[in-house]
């Protein structure tokens, strides 16, 4: 990330448009000078409970400036990276936070003034869930609540791979989030919502002592390995035979792994992975059959009904909004 603080174009928060849609009670906000598509809609799900999706592809470096906690309280912000990189650098100290696809970012505070520096011509998104003090303190208890707040000051609590089941939580936020869909589930929102932060307390706080480590290091070193080549290759055609390959790890070992570590299955992980990346190259312009195969199906038609069975609607809606 290095290479994000060169000389940038600075940004400050009067230099940002807001607009508020009366259909699905979100607020955008954007530039208001025209540097490319850039913008965040932010949405109240209910008292403390707030969802943010980003998306960025900047025609020049970024470096907004962020002077006080636009929440003013203390708030635990969990961020799963989508798409691109992105990083924070507070200024009150040499604190920097990284934001990265395919991570889960974990951080709280109160006061931090900072900057947040976007790369030109790259795509960033992200999903942010910010979850206020009385929130946390309702499903975390007071204690371990405020442990968990610190402070005040910018404090990062974790930093690892998304799991497979917040992808899956994820993407309902954004089907229902999204100005893409035809109407907008509350409940939806707000239940998916819970399921996410319960998913990251239960990394956060303090667990029973007894062992749950039914996985060697070695194992789970290859397991992640397996995210990492459905990443690099999911274009290609991947079976669990080649994975297992891949990895030196025989099929039952590699579902017992997957539903022990990630709570999921290779399918539906390769299946989650395909259709993240196939939204973002239709936003950006691609067509259907071109992400298709840029996704792993040779077939058009495939395509378009499991992205449609994903997300709740089609890939050609996606395009021809874009």
């Amino acid at each position: 990330m290095n290479g994000l603080l060169k000389k940038e174009y600075q940004l400050n928060r009067e230099d940002f448009h807001l607009h508020s849609s009366e259909k699905f009670g979100s607020l955008r906000s954007q530039p208001i000078e025209n540097l490319g598509k850039c913008y965040s809609d932010r949405l109240v799900v209910a008292p403390d409970l707030t969802l943010v999706y980003l998306n960025y592809s900047p025609v020049c470096d970024l470096a907004i400036k962020e002077l006080d906690n636009p929440h003013n309280s203390h708030v635990l912000v969990i961020t799963l990276g989508l798409h691109g990189e992105s990083c924070y650098q507070a200024t009150q100290s040499a604190s920097m936070v990284n934001f990265i696809a395919g991570y889960t970012t974990i951080n709280s505070f109160h006061h931090s003034t900072g900057q947040r520096h976007y790369k030109s011509g790259e795509t960033t998104s992200q999903l942010r869930l910010i979850i206020g003090k009385n929130l946390l303190h309702q499903y975390a208890g007071k204690e371990c609540a405020n442990l968990l707040l610190g402070n005040g000051q910018l404090n990062q609590l974790l930093h690892q791979r998304t799991s497979p089941t917040s992808l899956s939580h994820a993407a309902v936020l954004m089907r229902h989030l999204s100005r893409h869909s035809a109407k907008m589930n509350r409940l939806t929102l707000h239940t998916h919502s819970l399921c996410l932060l319960s998913e990251q307390l239960e990394l956060l706080l303090p667990q029973p002592k007894e062992s749950r480590q039914k996985l060697s290091p070695e194992e789970i070193r290859k397991l992640e390995q397996v995210q990492d080549i459905m990443q690099k290759h999911m274009a290609d055609p991947i079976t669990e035979e080649y994975l297992c390959a891949a990895i030196g790890m025989n099929k039952g070992k590699l579902k017992e792994g997957f539903r022990y570590l990630f709570n999921s299955t290779p399918h539906k992980m390769l299946l989650e992975i395909r259709m993240r990346k196939a939204h973002l190259l239709l936003e950006s312009g691609y067509q259907v059959a071109q992400t298709a195969w840029n996704v792993g199906y040779s077939q058009p038609n495939n395509f378009s009904v499991a992205f449609n069975k994903f997300f709740g609607y089609s890939p050609k809606f996606v395009f021809h909004k874009h």
